[in-house]
């Protein structure tokens, strides 16, 4: 028997899915971050749910400043935690990532899409394969009595045996009444190491590949968004699931 928990959670994950595919429909060429950005904000008007990305801080980072986003707009070189900005337009060829987390009756959700405007280059089809293919695999790992480490491996196996890097600066989380809980689920690991994952756990899987070197910069104007320091492109694919004995479940579908 699935437990209330996981049936509220499918409900604002399914909610989650719906505002992020609606916003990677609406991302064309001279759009600009903010017009996005806005639009999720009506998105979550219309579906009755919060934002968990807009006020956020996180003191012990160094981020004072509220995140002033519906959601997270990342183009190319931003890992995560871009924003909406009047003079950021979107161009043929760019890869944006749409990072969607929000709330609804006391539960939350947390998922991501990369997408390219137009037809995306041989590499950045690549990577966006690659990404989705390891959160996909990290997933399936994510089986009751398993570690969390065996999860990270599945990922970083994958990713590095096909020329990319995962991040490890940033990791997926456990999710629940709260956006971030318990345990921390990092892109690498060993197998066997970590929390031990329960039946009917639920995480955000952040699958976080670069196409070049591993280390990432915060951008020391706006204080939040997140870059690969060597300048090439990022990509993010992210769900959330619950674990089950055969592996984990998505509830953002």
């Amino acid at each position: 028997m699935v437990p209330k928990k996981i049936q509220k959670m499918a409900e604002v994950g399914h909610i989650a899915w719906q505002i992020r595919e609606e916003v990677a429909d609406f991302v064309k060429p001279g759009k600009t971050t903010l017009e996005i950005d806005e639009f999720a904000g009506r998105l979550m008007e219309k579906y009755g749910v919060r934002s968990l990305s807009r006020g956020t801080t996180d003191p012990e980072a160094g981020l004072d400043a509220p995140f002033p986003g519906y959601i997270c707009v990342s183009i190319n070189n931003e890992l995560t935690h871009g924003f909406g900005k009047p003079d950021v337009v979107v161009q043929d060829k760019d890869m944006v990532s749409i990072d969607v987390a929000i709330e609804k009756d006391g539960w939350c959700a947390d998922n991501c899409t990369t997408r390219v405007v137009g037809i995306p280059s041989k590499t950045q089809s690549r990577l966006m394969d690659v990404t989705y293919e390891a959160m996909h695999l990290g997933i399936a790992a994510a089986k009751t009595g398993n570690r969390v480490g065996d999860i990270g491996y599945a990922i970083q196996e994958f990713v590095e045996k096909r020329g990319f890097s995962v991040v490890r600066a940033l990791a997926g989380h456990g999710i629940g009444r709260e956006i971030w809980e318990e345990p921390l689920v990092p892109n690498y690991g060993k197998p066997g190491t970590g929390a031990v994952l329960k039946k009917f756990q639920t995480i955000a899987l952040d699958t976080m590949v670069n196409a070049g070197g591993r280390r990432v910069i915060f951008d020391p104007f706006d204080k939040w968004t997140v870059r690969t320091a060597d300048g090439r492109d990022s990509c993010v694919f992210e769900e959330t699931f619950y674990v089950t004995k055969h592996g984990g479940e998505i509830l953002t579908k």
